[in-house]
């Protein structure tokens, strides 16, 4: 069995998720994650603010949002194999 680990860059681990779709559902339904968060284009030195760039922004993370995405807003997801007896 598989789950998400869910972290942020500064309060370390902040869930456990069945699946990716349960854990940014948790971002997003406990508002980690909202509107004007900032995604960092380390290109470009500069942020903007996601509802700026996707109006549908809760869609942009549940439908095309990467893993580079997630990071560069301070996230990460990442896949843990479960052992069970």
């Amino acid at each position: 069995m598989k789950v998400i680990l869910v972290s942020e860059d500064n309060h370390g681990l902040i869930a456990v998720a069945a699946d990716r779709a349960a854990a940014i559902d948790f971002l997003i339904s406990t508002a980690w994650i909202y509107g004007c968060c900032e995604l960092w284009f380390p290109e470009m030195q500069e942020s903007f603010c996601i509802q700026d760039l996707f109006p549908d922004w809760q869609d942009w993370l549940r439908n095309t949002a990467t893993d580079e995405d997630f990071e560069n807003m301070g996230y990460e997801l990442e896949e843990k194999e479960v052992y069970t007896k």
